[in-house]
């Protein structure tokens, strides 16, 4: 008998588990179904047709009368309401969103943040081998305009950058599109280069021209990225952003390779905040 009213018990106590089970389902699915309902309720009030009678999903629960969508006054106020439309033409509330970085640019600490407002320069590189890459960034006082009418101003490099000893552009450039070949540091050494230059991206892109691999260098590319809004970055300045990877011969000792990264990087960039501060002054007052 007692084995009995055991089996009796858990029959009983599956049948109460089981209509949980199914109340608690139940519950959800109830509530579910009134929020879609709920939802549809309200849209189908804030965006009926043009006159036409419009019945509320609830009407067939709640008994009510079918409502007519109005016009000149304000709809029920737990209706949803959609988007006033967009005046394209309008200044008032626009804004320019910011350019996006670069994925090759890296992300920037705690302390590399501080050293930029401390007007310091930020480099990170890596080598593998005969491959290596790096980048610098600098906050300068100047306006996008000043950093790319010198970073564009090919036939200047010449004069701008000291370890450029001659600048020729070739025949047909632009300042989107242009070809130049650099004689580069004491050795001479020769490098002809193709700059692509994009304003809506912010970007001046470098490569080494197809052919032109010397007995040094065999593979080059890189950018240039100034940046408007960065973290940390205080009015009035902008972000300048070099990035370049290369590839050397392998004639080339690595610990000529590392010692050329270690300076190139600097020499490539140390001369553009002074230039291009200098610039802005020529351009009138500050930007923003």
């Amino acid at each position: 008998r007692r084995g009995g009213d055991r089996a009796g018990n858990r029959s009983r106590s599956r049948g109460v588990g089981a209509a949980r089970g199914r109340f608690s389902a139940g519950a959800l699915l109830c509530g579910a179904t009134a929020l879609l309902v709920g939802v549809a309720d309200g849209f189908s009030t804030t965006v009926g047709g043009l006159g036409q009678q419009h019945t509320s999903p609830l009407a067939s629960f709640a008994g009510a009368a079918p409502r007519r969508a109005t016009y000149g006054r304000s709809l029920v106020k737990s209706s949803l309401s959609l988007p006033p439309p967009i005046d394209i033409n309008s200044k008032t509330d626009s804004k320019v969103l910011p350019v996006p970085r670069p994925s090759a640019l890296p992300a920037l600490t705690g302390n590399d943040l501080r050293c930029l407002r401390a007007g310091l320069s930020v480099q990170k590189q890596t080598r593998d081998g005969w491959v290596g890459s790096g980048c610098v960034a600098m906050d300068v006082k100047a306006s996008p305009e000043a950093v790319w009418s010198l970073l564009t101003d090919y036939a200047s490099y010449d004069s701008l950058i000291d370890t450029v000893r001659a600048a020729i552009v070739q025949p047909g450039a632009t300042k989107e599109d242009a070809r130049a070949t650099f004689t580069l540091s004491k050795f001479r050494l020769k490098t002809a280069v193709v700059h692509r230059f994009n304003h809506d991206t912010q970007q001046l892109t470098f490569e080494l021209e197809e052919g032109a691999e010397n007995a040094v260098l065999k593979e080059a590319n890189g950018l240039w990225f100034v940046e408007t809004e960065g973290e940390g970055l205080r009015d009035g300045h902008v972000r300048v952003w070099l990035q370049a990877s290369l590839r050397v011969s392998r004639v080339v000792p690595k610990w000529i390779v590392d010692y050329a990264a270690r300076r190139a990087l600097p020499r490539a960039t140390s001369w553009l905040r002074p230039a291009a501060e200098e610039k802005q002054k020529q351009l009138g007052a500050g930007w923003r």
